[in-house]
């Protein structure tokens, strides 16, 4: 366990540094998640809780309760509002003063009222006595002052109404009486069609209300769409408005066209078509029901409603003519007031008109319930149907029997049954839904709304209770008369109101998981980019144990989740956001989802290999996790348990439905508690907060199991995988955290499998096998092993040993199998088949224990960018040798760092290190800690020839005790370092033994190599080569050419030995004299190389035919293109070639079509169908009614009693079975007893302190708790009942409101008397008359009409012991749901995926090849748009697609199609260019990809959100202008983003169709066109200019116009000529040569060519003056050590970095042309990056079609020029194969072949043979030859001396940005070179060395020893007299006595010089390592 925790404690510290080195990223992450949050506490901060005064409400009358007091409830909503004064009458002592009550609430205003009343008595009074007459002028005195308050006279359109009247008076008139009624219709009609639209309809509706008629139904405060509303044009006919509206043809069609002439009119009208006209269904149609429905009361008061207002009209047209005005009083009277007389004639007249326009035969009986809802069906579309009624009779009574009576009803009482059910069916807007009895969870407030709480009101309970009084009088045989009842809603106190916490509740889940999506993001990023890199693999090699990996990113995780938690728990609760909830309780809540978010990234990154992939799948499992939450939501009521608790393992869902239990108790003002914590805010809800922070425990752990099990058994492309079987095993359990560690144990494989093995080996080997060493443990054995990738095996049954203390190279070509037996000895690949054993353990079965003593140095260097190399080694030494002391490891570390030459880089992060330096980074890491087995994959791949020889001196100090296995495609490298060399040709074992063994069995003899000498001038002569081979072979006829096409010649000369010893001799001393005579620079001897022995391996490879005859057929210029299109034919074939290469990359992405197509479809799929999941819940059940329906625990009611004789009813609801009917159906249930009355009445507290109603400060609710308990004992139906009898009901029922929260539904008051109101009627009311009241909790949904069945109940079983029950099953309703958030995240998340192509295009240097081969860049960035935007269209298309066939309204009504598909197609146009704009500025898709959907997702959410809330409070604030106006604010100025443009069209679209939706209901087309500027015309207009302007400076932002503009404003300061002090004299000759003009002639002029970096405040030379002229036909070679300088300056040549100063230009025709313009001329230039710039998704053939293309190659020429690249580079078997597979050699091929098309002026190539096995780079060198023989300019960098030499005419050496010295080769090596090198490879590594210098001393005095490694010596000798000829003689005669096996003789290489001269450097700049040692920290 220590063990674990040290690692653990390091990879902290390892991460930590890279928190503390990114603080851009790491302040983004925290701050991503509190960005929402503060914008809410800063909104929450302008909306405070408000004080809310108590809320009193008006009864309202019920048809018992006469016909005037029930018409004025029925017309006028004055009653379902809050007042915050009690609305009950008070008895006036003064009974001329008008009572408060009526004053405000009369149907016709109090005056109006009074009025009636008036002329009621009067009519009255003709026909007692006249007598009575005189005292009711002074009421009518009073009255018709009263109708003057009215002022209706100064309404203009009465105006009109008064000026019509007259005409129609005196037309009425002069009628006769019988024919008054038949006529006036259609002569009233035929006045007022003149009248204005909204005459006759306004004057009636003031007339009648207070507040008009608008005010009916909540809709006053409607907007009058007069101006915008088709359907309130002028210009349509009447008969259209007649069609639409379905209006009656008689008298009332003017008046019901003005009304439908206004949007309130029209509403309006939707509600009273059904009441004025609608019919009454009824089923069965029996006796029974008949006799039932005409006794309803409603349908009398109908009756009389036509008597009486044609009696109205009547009297004012006759009586007031014919009684009235003879009296002297009366007329005086009514003169005075002619004009009030006037107005009320106008309202008598319209009243009666109104009265027409009623239908009296509306109820209709049917058969069945099957015809009576298909006739409900299709009256209900033309709202003519009122209400349906179903009885529930017993069969017996609807048989024949009872159908033959039908027309005798007398009798059909005796047949009702004791208990009666019915159901009345009305629309949703009529009644209440019955899918629940109750919001799911209760707040605080009086829930009085006309539309969401109270539409019984709209007719039901009125028919209810005149169906109930007709059962009762059917029952009984007596018309019921008694009580008059009302209905009342409780009152409720005071309170404060949240608006804001309302209105964010829904924002609230959504926002609390969107500001984890950015962690998700990160941390699946982190985990996948570890794994892609190999960065997790490289450390299990090392010997990390996963488990602290994998807690150390957990940590790291971790505290950046908690420093957010805190910092979004402070804001929660100090920004009021949530400021009732337990703050410590939140930070748990938070912190376990914390959790869970850890858990999800690690899920999701095991099923990734790639961090793009990852990284937007793990954001989109993320999101899609929350749709479930919406399902919970849209179904809470009808789910269960299970079902939610299942939905809740996607931890998304269970956070965000956890959330809505805190916002729950929030907007409660209780707040989420540890007291409530396992309670639920919802009734009969089994879940909880509690229980789902218990689930999200749950899901965090399970997703952590999943997650490791599959990392475990499907590893990915790395890694080995184990059983799926493990869990099972012991020895996984005690390896876990290393506590327990087995010994090793000898694997035994068993006789008969090894001998079969051995057989099967012995009889595939090759006869070219050293025996196996003896004496030294094999460290490592491969049996049989075999790799296999499809169908093509990368390793075939190889079995080979390795051992300890030696170092055992793999050699072969590119793909031969060398990296893939690394990655299998590593462990980073599993084998398909064989066995690996290191050390006697079998890897695959203990891969861990092998690991802890494996070091490895892989192909590509694997390092964490952020730290830097003394942290690397610092960091894997504690890993490998954690019992080192601190003092230990740094010793070693700064050892290590000497002898890599990398202690002067140690601070520098690993990320700014050259290509070399990471090379010495890795060794350094693989030997570290002592590691028993190395693994060097190319280990000096990329270094200068300096620093490679020190990395042989490590690898040669630390061989000793360890298994050493590299493979290299250097093979001098392989002889200097190997003790054995294993040949690998296609995955088999070609040849294996010491490099001393392969040569003596494969080749004999030595090698004679002749370096040509570069000739200077064209007079000189020429170098023959046969002539120098006749002078070979006339010494040695047996020599033969071995090389010679390109660079040096090599003959092969025969064995040396005594007979051909003189011959030698002979040979090298004429080839001293000669070298002049035959054009040689230099000659050196050696024995047999290793080339030579692989060269055996490549006759298999070789017997493919050769494609060179090409080159004697066609001309080589018309091969790579000579034949070039231009003008506008090259532009059209540019965009073919850049469309092509994109269609071929799309079409191989298929990830990347996922996520592009499908991903944005699976979002608006995901939405539609969420939008019909609410669609599904528009049916409603039948519910019966009853108070039973809340008696969910105890439950409490009441009662008072101001009658004596209603005490009946008191008892009656006191007796069996209650105030429900749920005893009497089933008198057995356990609430159910009868023993009640006897039972004494308890009571508590102190009866004389009255009840007081609660205060509210600005803060809180203050309430006195009353401690007195009125009477109160339980009833039958274990209701608890009080007495309130003599109390204030009302003051009782607000004082206790907080302390019965949802167990108090309902009571009664009885006996009350009735108030003045109800004293007038039609008829006398009875002196003795008294008043019933039902109070209801409105929060109840049915209490109401359940409360009054119980009334009604009462009144039956007062006579009869029965019953009845009253139902209700709405018809069903529309519920609509937004679903444009989830469309737009779906398109956020998409449009990022698509720009992620240009950012790896950038990244790769592809696009800066495409640049240097002829696309410009505004050209570059006008057809990717372009591409994009086409491809674009296919998601958008499939979306426009699914929307269409899931005709969501609001995105398919009419235009909305068109305008959802123009705004998907516009936010693409708008979002990719602003992505252009930032594609420069990433390092790597991944975080480019990471970082566009973080920005997509921000704006987003921020401003959506930010709109929606303020949208929200100005819904609830309707008044508040100031709300309205930062709302439109804001939507103005978040019209800068594309993604609010977008999302918030859409939620525009989705608002005004929900405003079309109410208006259609109701016949009203409110439709606007969505493309109108009030619309969606500034959001089009909007993303338009985004993406124009965007594109534009995406299109003017490129490098020539910058370049152009810096000329223009910064002048270039003139050249000056500058001379180093130490500058070479061939350098400065060279630059005076440029600036004299004697270059002119010369194809590229580079001259004072300068790059500074500026860094901070310090300046940074990369490079200083170059000037170098390159005539065309000359290969310039520019050498030198890492960070020389080479590649800043190949980038100034490319253009890919603009010159601090100087020029580099080359010549045209017609001139200079500046190398960043020469493609505008034409000129080509090809260019090989050092990174190869290719497609993984494109093949080979596939890249060299496109280059062809945009280079102008003509389509003549273009396959010829392909196949001919293809066959040269010899990559034909590569052509269709995807670049992604090939070999690091294979790319550099196909990067040369991109270099070559076009036959280029110019050829850059950046180390173009890097990573190529020695074969593949003669070949390559000999195709470079070939192009500087046509003329072609090269300029060559290259770490490899022998390219050099065998390509380079002339080349200078760079030191430090400058050239140190420049010529031809034979010039430097002249100047800078001198004597000769020797060689030795001695038979055995602890040979005497002295020996050998003393001998070489004796013979060649000044000799030096100048390097050895292991068993290789190398000797300097600056003079020999007899030259290679005495030194060759001397060591041949004296190989057995100085144990010198073989050795080699040469002049002073190009490789030594560069070597030499940067030694000197590092020797002249070095600092003295003692000095500053004691300092290093």
């Amino acid at each position: 366990m220590a063990g674990f925790f040290q690692q653990l404690r390091l990879l902290l510290w390892k991460n930590g540094l890279g928190v503390i080195r990114q603080p851009g990223w790491t302040v983004a992450l925290l701050v991503w998640p509190l960005v929402i949050f503060i914008i809410l506490a800063i909104t929450r901060s302008q909306f405070p809780p408000q004080a809310r005064k108590t809320c009193y409400v008006a009864p309202r009358n019920l048809p018992s309760a006469g016909f005037f007091p029930f018409l004025q409830t029925l017309m006028c909503n004055t009653d379902s509002s809050c007042h915050s004064q009690s609305r009950l009458f008070t008895k006036s002592v003064n009974r001329t003063r008008r009572s408060t009550w009526t004053k405000h609430d009369l149907m016709l205003s109090s005056e109006m009222q009074g009025t009636v009343g008036l002329l009621l008595q009067m009519v009255k009074f003709l026909t007692d006595m006249m007598g009575k007459m005189l005292p009711a002028i002074s009421h009518l005195q009073d009255h018709l002052l009263s109708i003057r308050d009215l002022n209706l006279v100064s309404d203009p359109e009465f105006q009109q109404v008064c000026v019509l009247l007259p005409p129609l008076l005196s037309s009425l008139s002069s009628l006769p009486s019988p024919n008054l009624l038949s006529s006036s219709p259609q002569m009233v009609h035929g006045q007022t069609s003149s009248m204005s639209s909204k005459a006759t309809f306004i004057t009636v509706t003031r007339a009648l209300c207070s507040h008009g008629i608008m005010s009916l139904f909540g809709i006053s405060k409607l907007p009058n769409m007069m101006g915008s509303d088709p359907s309130t044009q002028r210009e349509h006919r009447m008969d259209e408005l007649i069609d639409k509206f379905k209006i009656p043809p008689p008298f009332c069609m003017n008046l019901y066209l003005d009304m439908v002439n206004t949007t309130g009119g029209a509403i309006a009208w939707a509600f009273l078509k059904p009441m004025l006209l609608g019919q009454v269904l009824y089923s069965p149609d029996t006796p029974l029901t008949r006799a039932i429905m005409e006794k309803v009361l409603t349908l009398r008061y109908l009756l009389l409603t036509s008597y009486i207002l044609h009696l109205l009209s009547l009297f004012n047209i006759i009586t007031f003519n014919t009684f009235f005005l003879p009296l002297a009083n009366m007329t005086t009277l009514l003169e005075k007031n002619k004009n009030i007389v006037t107005q009320i004639t106008t309202l008598s007249n319209l009243m009666m008109n109104l009265s027409s326009c009623i239908n009296f035969d509306r109820f209709h009986g049917l058969n069945s319930t099957d015809e009576l809802n298909a006739r409900a069906e299709h009256l209900t579309q033309t709202r003519d149907l009122y209400a349906s009624i179903l009885f529930k009779l017993p069969k017996d009574n609807d048989d024949e029997s009872s159908r033959k009576r039908r027309d005798a009803p007398g009798s059909s009482s005796s047949t009702l049954p004791p208990k009666v059910d019915y159901t009345i069916r009305m629309s949703i807007e009529n009644s209440m839904r019955t899918d629940r009895t109750r919001n799911p969870f209760w707040i605080k407030d009086p829930y009085i709304s006309s539309m969401n709480t109270l539409r019984y009101n709209r007719g039901f309970v009125y028919l209810q209770e005149s169906i109930d009084r007709a059962i009762i009088e059917t029952q009984t045989g007596q018309q019921v008369t008694e009580p008059a009842v009302q209905v009342q809603a409780f009152p409720y106190p005071c309170y404060m109101k949240d608006e804001y916490l309302n209105s964010i509740s829904f924002v609230f889940p959504l926002a609390l998981m969107v500001a984890w999506v950015l962690f998700i993001a990160n941390f699946v990023k982190k985990l996948v980019h570890e794994r892609e890199l190999r960065l997790h693999e490289y450390m299990k090699m090392m010997g990390v144990n996963p488990m602290s990996h994998f807690f150390a990113w957990f940590i790291e995780s971790a505290c950046f989740l908690i420093v957010t938690i805190i910092i979004l728990t402070f804001i929660l609760k100090a920004g009021q956001i949530l400021p009732k909830s337990d703050g410590f309780l939140l930070f748990l809540y938070l912190s376990d989802y914390g959790l869970s978010i850890l858990a999800i990234s690690f899920l999701v990154s095991s099923f990734f290999d790639q961090t793009n992939i990852a990284g937007l799948s793990g954001s989109l499992i993320y999101l899609i996790s929350f749709f479930p939450f919406i399902i919970v939501m849209s179904m809470e009521n009808s789910l269960s348990f299970f079902t939610k608790s299942a939905l809740s393992l996607f931890a998304p869902t269970c956070f965000s439905y956890a959330s809505q239990y805190i916002s729950r108790y929030e907007i409660q003002g209780e707040g989420i508690q540890w007291s409530n914590q396992y309670t639920s805010p919802l009734a009969d809800d089994k879940s909880s907060f509690g229980w789902l922070c218990w689930l999200l425990l749950i899901d965090s752990l399970c997703y952590f199991i999943i997650g490791a099990y599959i990392r475990l058994v499907f590893p990915g492309k790395y890694g080995i995988a184990k059983p799926w079987y493990f869990p099972v095993m012991p020895s996984f359990w005690t390896g876990m955290f290393c506590c327990c560690s087995e010994s090793p144990k000898k694997v035994n494989r068993g006789l008969l499998f090894a001998n079969i093995l051995k057989s099967n080996i012995s009889d595939s080997s090759p006869s070219h096998m050293e025996e196996e060493v003896s004496g030294l443990p094999v460290g490592v054995a491969l049996y049989g092993l075999t790799k296999t990738y499809g169908d093509r095996a990368a390793i075939e049954n190889l079995s080979v040993k390795f051992y300890e203390g030696q170092v055992t190279a793999l050699l072969g070509h590119n793909g031969a199998g060398k990296t893939t037996t690394m990655s299998l000895l590593t462990g980073l690949f599993a084998p398909s088949s064989g066995t690996i054993e290191v050390y006697g353990k079998d890897m695959g079965r203990n891969i861990d224990d092998v690991r802890q003593e494996l070091g490895v140095c892989m192909q590509y260097d694997v390092h964490f960018d952020h730290m830097t190399a003394k942290e690397h080694l610092l960091l894997y030494g504690q890993m490998k040798a954690p019992h080192w002391s601190p003092r230990e490891l740094q010793d070693q570390v700064r050892k290590i760092l000497e002898e890599t030459g990398m202690y002067s880089h140690r601070h520098k992060r690993v990320g700014t290190l050259s290509g070399g330096m990471k090379r010495k980074l890795s060794i350094s890491i693989a030997f570290i800690g002592g590691s028993r087995l190395v693994v060097l994959d190319e280990p000096t791949t990329g270094v200068d020839p300096c620093s490679r020889r020190s990395i042989w001196d490590i690898i040669i100090q630390h061989k000793k005790h360890r298994t050493i296995i590299l493979s290299t495609h250097h093979l001098d490298e392989a002889e200097v370092l190997s003790d054995r060399i294993a040949f690998l040709e296609r995955g088999g074992l070609k040849c294996c033994g010491s490099p001393f063994y392969l040569k003596d069995k494969l080749a004999r003899g030595y090698n004679l190599t002749l370096t040509k000498k570069v000739p200077m001038g064209l007079m000189q002569r020429q170098f023959d080569s046969a002539e120098v081979k006749a002078f070979i072979q006339s010494y040695m006829p047996d020599a033969r050419l071995k090389e010679g096409d390109i660079g040096d010649q090599v003959y092969s000369l025969p064995p040396f030995s005594s007979s051909n010893a003189e011959s030698y001799r002979s040979l090298l001393s004429s080839l001293d004299s000669n070298l002049e005579r035959l054009q040689l620079g230099c000659y050196g001897i050696s024995d047999t190389t290793l080339e030579e022995v692989r060269g055996f391996g490549d006759k298999a490879s070789e017997s493919q035919p050769k494609h060179t005859l090409l080159l004697d057929v066609f001309r080589l210029d018309s091969l790579t293109g000579s034949s070039e299109v231009h003008g506008l034919a090259l532009i059209w074939r540019q965009m073919v070639a850049m469309l092509i290469k994109r269609v071929h990359h799309s079409r191989r992405d298929w990830k990347g079509l996922l996520s592009q197509v499908v991903l944005p479809v699976l979002f608006v799929f995901m939405a539609m169908g969420l939008g019909s999941i609410r669609s599904d819940l528009q049916n409603f059940p039948e519910m019966e009614l009853s108070p039973a329906l809340y008696n969910k625990g105890p439950q409490y009611s009441f009662f008072s009693n101001q009658n004596a004789n209603s005490s009946n009813l008191v008892n009656t609801m006191m007796s069996f079975p209650g105030i429900d009917n749920g005893c009497l159906t089933n008198p057995d249930k356990p609430v159910c007893t009868r023993n009640t009355n006897s039972d004494s009445w308890e009571t508590k507290g102190d009866s004389s302190v009255p009840f007081k109603s609660c205060n509210c400060t600005s803060n809180e609710q203050v309430c006195v708790n009353n401690q007195y308990q009125p009477p109160h004992k339980t009833n039958p139906s274990s209701q608890i009942v009080y007495n309130l009898t003599g109390i204030n009901v009302e003051n009782y029922l607000v004082s206790t409101a907080n302390n019965y929260i949802r167990n108090r539904y309902g009571g009664f008051d009885f006996g009350d008397p009735l108030p003045t109101s109800l004293q007038m009627d039609l008829l006398d009311v009875p002196m003795n008359r008294t008043l019933s009241k039902v109070w209801y909790n409105p929060e109840g949904h049915h209490t109401m009409p359940a409360y009054l069945n119980s009334l009604n109940n009462f009144i039956l079983r007062t006579s009869l012991s029965a019953g009845i029950s009253v139902s209700s099953h709405p018809y069903p309703g529309v519920v609509h749901i937004l679903v444009a958030l989830c469309v737009l995240t779906g398109y956020s998340i998409m449009t990022a995926s698509f720009v992620i192509y240009e950012v790896q295009e950038h990244h790769s240097g592809s696009k800066r090849l495409q640049h240097i081969s002829g696309i410009g860049e505004p050209f570059y960035w006008a057809i990717n748009f372009f591409y994009d935007m086409a491809f674009y269209m296919i998601p958008v298309a499939l979306s426009v697609a699914t929307v269409a066939a899931f005709q969501i309204p609001f995105l398919t009504d009419k235009q909305n199609l068109a305008a959802v598909s123009l705004l998907l197609v516009m936010f693409g146009f708008a979002t990719f260019p602003w992505m252009y704009l930032l594609s420069g500025i990433f390092k790597d898709a991944e975080m480019a990809f990471i970082s566009y959907v973080c920005i997509n997702l921000f704006i987003t959410i921020n401003t959506i959100i930010s709109t929606s809330i303020m949208y929200f409070l100005g819904q609830l604030n309707e008044n508040n202008e100031s709300i309205h106006e930062v709302y439109r604010i804001l939507c103005y100025v978040f019209l800068i983003f594309p993604q609010f443009s977008f999302g918030n069209g859409l939620m525009e679209l989705a608002r005004v169709d929900m405003q079309v939706q109410i208006l259609d209901v109701y016949g009203i087309d409110a439709y606007k066109n969505p493309f109108a500027m009030d619309m969606l015309g500034w959001m089009f207009i909007s993303l338009f200019l985004q993406g124009f302007i965007c594109f534009t400076l995406r299109l003017l932002l490129n490098k020539w116009l910058m370049r152009k503009a810096r000329s223009l404003f910064f002048q270039r300061k003139a050249v000056s000529e500058t001379v180093t002090m130490d500058e070479d004299e061939d350098v400065e000759a060279e630059r005076r040569r440029m600036t004299s003009g004697a270059a002119v002639t010369d194809l590229l002029q580079v001259n004072q060519l300068t790059k500074v970096y500026q860094h901070m405040s310090k300046k940074i030379q990369a490079v200083k003056s170059l000037s170098v002229g390159i005539p065309a036909g000359e290969c310039f070679g520019l050498l030198g050590v890492n960070g020389a300088g080479k590649t800043t300056t190949f980038k100034m040549l490319t253009g890919d970095i603009s010159p601090t100063d100087g020029t580099a230009k080359i010549k045209d025709w017609d001139g200079m042309v500046d190398i960043i313009n020469c493609r505008n001329e034409g000129i080509n230039i090809g260019y090989c990056p050092q990174v190869d710039a290719l497609d993984g998704l494109l093949t080979g053939e596939e890249h060299l079609y496109f280059y062809a293309r945009i280079r102008g190659i003509a389509n003549r020429d273009m396959d010829q020029v392909v196949s001919y690249l293809l066959k040269k580079l010899e990559l034909g078997y590569h052509r269709h194969t995807i670049t992604d597979s090939y070999s690091c050699g294979t790319r550099r091929k196909l990067s040369t072949a991109l270099a070559l098309i076009g036959h280029p002026h110019i050829l850059l190539l950046d180390e173009p043979s890097s990573g190529m096995d020695p074969r593949s780079k003669r070949h390559l060198w000999k195709i470079i030859s070939e192009e500087v023989k046509g003329k072609c300019a090269v300029v060559l960098t290259s770490h490899s001396m022998e390219e050099c030499e065998a390509l380079c005419t002339r080349l200078a050496i760079m030191v430090k940005g400058q050239f140190r010295c420049l010529g031809s080769l034979q010039h430097i090596k002249n100047r800078f070179g001198s004597g000769f090198t020797v060689k030795m490879y001695l038979a055995v590594s602890s040979c005497d060395v002295e020996v050998i210098t003393n001998f070489m001393q004796h013979h060649f005095p000044s000799t030096y020893l100048k390097d050895q490694h292991s068993s290789m010596v190398e000797y300097h000798v600056p003079v020999a007299p007899g030259g290679v000829a005495d030194i060759f003689d001397q060591l041949e005669s004296n190989k057995v006595p100085l144990q010198i096996k073989h050795f080699s003789v040469s002049q002073t290489t190009l490789d030594e010089v560069s070597e030499g001269m940067g030694r000197k450097e590092e020797t002249a700049d070095s600092i003295s390592l003692e000095s500053i040692g004691a300092s290093d920290t």
